[in-house]
């Protein structure tokens, strides 16, 4: 029996609260019960991508896993092993190995631009199933390849135009009436930006002003439709000619992601989430790209 398979047969039924601290449990202890669960990377190298790393990590990726599931299941696709679903941005594999319970990795995919996170996550996540992309589409899957695509905290860098070409790949990938779930940064970002160009260091103050923020001008841009967009670069494969800080507001997606997607819930203010959460349907009819 595979890994995964024994996984989803040990600890398929457990509750949520249950697998969120067996996770936990398994950075420190590997083999749980007899079961070996995925090895976490390096803390330098999970910080280094989101922030954080261990238990703080992982419980701010769970709360984005049950996004996922809870919305998959009121569109009428709830999560099973007979799902087919990207994990479009997957990093070191911190929501992969969340869902790796649920999803069989024949139908499960990381994908990521940088392949330092392919070789991390192939070498922690064995049973799992990772690949490299390119920065812009397309990818090499045919039409209506999944039920679910995500992307946490990906849009959340991509400069208008990349993010835009996604989209676009996204809904060709998707299956009618699949979903597409990303996060980008909150509104109140802007604020973030508007210390960083009265107090941040001398490098932020000059990138802010060549940019042309200006707070007020900025928000009741959010609020009319525009694409906010900062290039600050990511370094190693991530040029500030793509990568950057990006807030998108629901009055922008439903001006120009509506060619193929619907938008379904557009989240801002939850406090337990540090991004905004956009929550995407393809249409039934939807023409190809």
């Amino acid at each position: 029996m595979n890994r995964d398979q024994v996984l989803f047969e040990r600890f398929g039924k457990t509750s949520d609260e249950e697998w969120l601290e067996l996770l936990i449990r398994s950075i420190d202890q590997p083999v749980i019960e007899g079961v070996e669960f995925p090895r976490f990377p390096s803390e330098k190298m999970q910080s280094g991508f989101v922030g954080s790393s261990g238990a703080e990590a992982m419980r701010e990726a769970f709360v984005f896993y049950q996004d996922v599931r809870r919305y998959s299941g009121q569109l009428g696709m709830p999560v099973t092993r007979q799902s087919r679903v990207l994990d479009f941005g997957c990093g070191w594999g911190r929501h992969y190995r969340i869902f790796v319970r649920d999803l069989a990795p024949a139908r499960y995919v990381g994908i990521d631009i940088d392949p330092e996170c392919v070789t991390i996550c192939r070498q922690t996540i064995p049973m799992g199933n990772f690949e490299q992309s390119a920065v812009e589409p397309p990818l090499r899957f045919a039409d209506g390849s999944f039920d679910i695509v995500y992307a946490y905290s990906v849009f959340s860098h991509l400069s208008e135009t990349v993010h835009l070409r996604w989209v676009e790949e996204f809904a060709r990938i998707l299956r009618p009436g699949g979903m597409l779930v990303v996060t980008t940064l909150k509104r109140a970002h802007i604020g973030v930006w508007d210390r960083l160009a009265r107090e941040g260091p001398p490098w932020w103050k000059e990138f802010l002003q060549k940019v042309g923020f200006d707070r007020d001008r900025w928000q009741a841009g959010y609020d009319s439709g525009r694409f906010l967009f900062c290039p600050t670069g990511g370094g190693g494969v991530r040029s500030p000619e793509f990568y950057g800080e990006a807030i998108i507001s629901p009055a922008y997606i439903r001006q120009f992601w509506s060619r193929h997607l619907e938008l379904v819930e557009h989240l801002d203010d939850r406090a337990n989430a540090p991004q905004a959460l956009i929550v995407a349907q393809k249409r039934a009819a939807s023409a190809k790209c």
